[in-house]
């Protein structure tokens, strides 16, 4: 299992996530691409303000 597979199942089996992020977490588990790019790096600070949506993930 990779890394961001890893993350992935802590986010997924995490109790008390948000009842909007689970449903999120459970839409993408049916496309393993957009899953991956959720998942696969923590967001970095510094982003010269851009700004974007929020979501599951560690780039979401």
């Amino acid at each position: 299992m990779s890394s961001w597979e890893q993350v992935y199942q802590k986010w997924d089996s995490y109790e008390d996530l948000n009842a909007s992020l689970k449903l999120e977490l459970d839409t993408l588990k049916e496309n393993k691409t957009a899953l991956e790019d959720a998942f696969y790096k923590e967001l970095t600070f510094g982003t010269g303000g851009m700004r974007g949506v929020l979501g599951p993930g560690r780039t979401g």
